[in-house]
Formats: C-alpha cells, sequence, structure tokens
C-alpha cells in the first residue's frame, strides 16, 4: 500500500481527515450496506421456505363421503378405477415442486453463506487496511516531529552561533568588524522575537564602555560657550563634593584635526544608538511593519551618548543615572512607560523633553543642563523630582503639565546660573532666588503665587 503523507491543516488553515479516518468511514458504509443486503437475502429465504397451504391440500386425496344411514364404512380394498389417475398425478406435481423448492432453498442458503463470507473478508481487508494506514501515520506524525524538532534545534544552533560570533564581533579591533557586527545582532533580533530584550542589553553594555568622544564644536561655533560650559560643570561638581578631575575645560573646544580612531568609534557608537532607536520608535508604520520591538528597557547608566535622540520612541524603563550627552539630546514626544532615571546626568548641549508623557517616577535629581533646557508641555503622570538639579541657561518648565498638580513636585535646592540673557520660565509656584555666598547662581524657592516667570 502507497503510504499517505500525513497532513495535519490545509493551507489555509482548516484541519483535514487523516487517511485512516477516511477508510474507517468506508468501512463503516460498508458494513451498513452488507447488513442491509444481508437481510434482504434473509427475508428471501424465508419467503421462499414458506409453502402455502392450498398447495398441501391440493396434494392430498379428497375422502369418499360416506352414506349417514351407514355407520361403518367398507373396508375392502377396490380395484383402481379410472378416476385414481389424475389423484396421482397431482401429488406427484405436488412433489416436484416441493423437491424444487428445497433446491432453490438450497441455492439461497449457498448465495447467503457466500456473501457473509464474502462480507467478513472485505471488513477484515478494511479492518487490516485501517490498521496498517493508522500505524503509517504514526510513523509519519512521530517523523514529522522529529523533522520539526531538528528544525528548531538547527535554527536555535545557527542563531546561537550569529549572536557568539557577532558580541565576540564586537570586541574587535576594527571599526568596520564592530559596525558588521551590530548590524548582525539587529538581523538577529528583528527575526527572533526571544533576542530582542538580549541584543538591546549588549549594545546598552557596549555604550556604557568608557568613551570620551573627539571635541565637538560648539552650538554656533563660539569656543568661549564651550569653555563656559566645561567651567560652570566643574564648579557644580566641586561644590557638591564630586570629582572634577575629570572635566577637562579644553576638550570642549572645537579642533581641526582629531584622531581617526576615535572618529572610528564615534561611528559605530552613533550606530548603535541609530538601532535603538529604529526599533523603539512607536510610530503607526513602524508598528505595523513590524519594525517597533515593544516593552524593552534601556540602561544605559554611565554612558556617553552623542548627538541621542529618543523622540517618538516608547521605553518600558529608562535609566541613565550618571549618563553624558554629547551634543543634542532629543525627547520630543518620547514615552516613558516606567521609571526614567535621569539622576546626575550631564546635558552639555540643547536638551528637549517637549511633551514627553513620564507614566511613573521621573528622577532628575543632581542632573545637570548646561544649556536649552525645555520641557514644554512636558506631562507627569506620577511624581517627579529636580532635587539639587542645575540649570545654566535657558529653562522651560512653566508649561509642565502635573495630573496630582504641586504636591508631586520637587525643586528642593535645585539651583540656576543667573545669566542677564538667560530666559527663565518656571514652574507656577517657583521662583529663583540669588544667593549670595555665590554669585552669579540662584536657587529654586517655592512660593504662593502661581505665576513665576524668573
Amino acid at each position: 500500500m502507497a503510504k499517505v503523507t500525513y497532513i495535519e491543516e490545509m493551507a489555509d488553515g482548516r484541519p483535514t481527515r487523516k487517511p485512516s479516518q477516511h477508510l474507517l468511514m468506508v468501512a463503516i458504509g460498508a458494513l451498513a450496506i452488507f447488513a442491509v443486503s444481508l437481510t434482504a437475502l434473509l427475508l428471501t429465504v424465508r419467503t421462499a421456505s414458506e409453502a402455502p397451504p392450498s398447495a398441501i391440500m391440493t396434494a392430498t386425496p379428497a375422502a369418499s363421503p360416506t352414506s349417514p344411514s351407514s355407520p361403518i364404512q367398507d373396508a375392502s380394498p377396490k380395484p383402481p378405477t379410472s378416476s385414481s389417475f389424475p389423484a396421482d398425478s397431482r401429488q406427484t406435481e405436488v412433489s416436484d415442486k416441493q423437491a424444487d423448492a428445497a433446491a432453490k432453498l438450497r441455492l439461497e442458503s449457498i448465495k447467503v453463506a457466500l456473501t457473509v463470507v464474502a462480507g467478513v473478508g472485505g471488513l477484515v481487508a478494511l479492518v487490516v487496511a485501517y490498521r496498517r494506514q493508522q500505524i503509517a501515520e504514526v510513523a509519519d506524525a512521530r517523523e514529522h516531529r522529529v523533522a520539526e524538532y531538528n528544525r528548531q534545534d538547527s535554527t536555535a544552533r545557527r542563531n546561537t552561533d550569529i549572536y557568539t560570533r557577532a558580541v565576540e564581533q564586537l570586541g574587535g579591533a576594527k571599526a568596520p568588524v564592530r559596525l558588521g557586527a551590530i548590524y548582525a545582532l539587529e538581523n538577529l533580533a528583528q527575526e527572533n522575537e526571544d533576542y530582542r530584550a538580549t541584543v538591546v542589553d549588549v549594545l546598552c553594555a557596549y555604550l556604557r564602555m568608557p568613551f570620551e568622544p573627539p571635541p565637538l564644536e560648539a552650538e554656533g561655533g563660539n569656543p568661549s560657550d564651550a569653555l563656559e560650559r566645561a567651567t560652570a560643570l566643574r564648579s557644580v561638581k566641586e561644590d557638591r563634593g564630586e570629582d572634577a578631575r575629570g572635566v577637562d575645560a579644553s576638550s570642549e573646544l572645537p579642533e581641526e584635526s582629531v584622531g581617526s580612531e576615535a572618529h572610528e568609534e564615534l561611528q559605530v557608537r552613533l550606530t548603535a544608538q541609530k538601532v535603538l532607536r529604529n526599533h523603539l520608535l512607536a510610530t503607526q508604520s513602524y508598528i505595523d511593519r513590524g519594525i517597533h520591538w515593544k516593552g524593552l528597557n534601556l540602561d544605559l547608566s554611565g554612558a556617553a551618548l552623542v548627538s541621542f535622540d529618543m523622540s517618538h520612541c516608547s521605553l518600558r524603563r529608562a535609566d541613565f543615572y550618571g549618563a553624558r550627552f554629547y551634543g543634542k539630546a532629543w525627547f520630543v514626544c518620547c514615552d516613558f512607560e516606567g521609571d526614567a532615571i535621569f539622576r546626575r546626568a550631564e546635558f552639555r548641549e540643547y536638551t528637549s523633553f517637549q511633551e514627553a508623557t513620564f507614566r511613573k517616577y521621573a528622577d532628575f535629581n543632581s542632573a545637570v543642563f548646561m544649556n536649552f533646557a525645555d520641557f514644554q508641555e512636558t506631562k507627569f503622570l506620577s511624581e517627579y523630582s529636580f532635587n539639587v538639579a542645575h540649570f545654566d541657561s535657558v529653562i522651560y518648565l512653566s508649561s509642565i503639565r502635573a495630573k496630582h498638580g504641586h504636591d508631586f513636585m520637587t525643586f528642593h535646592l535645585a539651583t540656576a546660573y543667573t545669566d542677564a540673557s538667560a530666559v527663565r520660565r518656571l514652574p507656577p509656584g517657583w521662583r529663583l532666588e540669588p544667593l549670595p555666598e555665590r554669585p552669579g547662581y540662584a536657587l529654586f524657592e517655592e512660593k504662593e503665587s502661581a505665576n513665576s516667570d524668573g
């Protein structure tokens, strides 16, 4: 018997019957037909075996009527007469008919016996075929499961090899090799959802590695602004008792020539940042195309981030504790689903959280904003804090939208650099009070009036 391939579902997803099920249905149908045929034959045999009573009565000669006046019948033998020959002929005819009926009965019995034998043989053949097909399907299903397991195991091994090789290449000495590793990890995570969180963690770990970016030209090309910002940052660190040795004012100055190795590493890091943004971008088109990776955490604590952009992205939890942002930092319309930690973060250029949404705790304690800090239309749906934060330039905080109101907002010991040209729009109920002991600096203080413009 030819082996029938076991198929569980059709292409459109509808379940199909197994071949053994078809054989079983045929066997049931054949058994029903056989039962009907056997019943009909038995009825025919029964009808043929029953002789009509009239035929039997005609086969018996009629008795001579006796005279009622003669009580004793003459028992003496009489010679045959010519009238007795028709009776003998009728008796012979009845005997012949009975013999024919018996012959027909035997013939019908033989037919019934042959039919029963044929039916039983057919049923046995169908049962054997059904059993064989069932065994074949079980074996085929086992082969199917083994093949599927082997395929999954092969895919898992291949993905593991790709991941291991890419991680090794990410620590390579040449920038092109590291770039290839980043793209290999991106493709792996895009094709395998189980690897997405791992790949994001690897890219974040790479960005957390020690790195000093090449000197960036200040916005507007004015070297004195870069020196002023670096000096202010060092002063803030020293006032807090922190180590200010890593703040080099001269590193903020633009240079005509920089080391190629630093620029190559910068390109690798910008690529890693771009990969993170592309797959955390929560626009409808990215979601529909399956590019968006949902529900991922970012751990970029202590990372050196250059021209960092997370606009229109969705983050479950974001940890930027102590991160250093070189160049502009964009978080426009960013949705922080979990806690957002920016404690001790340093924003060295223009920083925008315009229309961003913080659904959980937002921690900006001890953060330093060395340039424009834009929080226009920022929504805080839970507690947020700017304790001991420092603002060196323009501050746009007046249009902050807090769900729980003023009670969940704190600026304890937050300070600002009092540059006469800097615009400061503070949250309702807060003002800047100059610090006599630190000329050029002012302290955030709460006041009763809802209108505050520093």
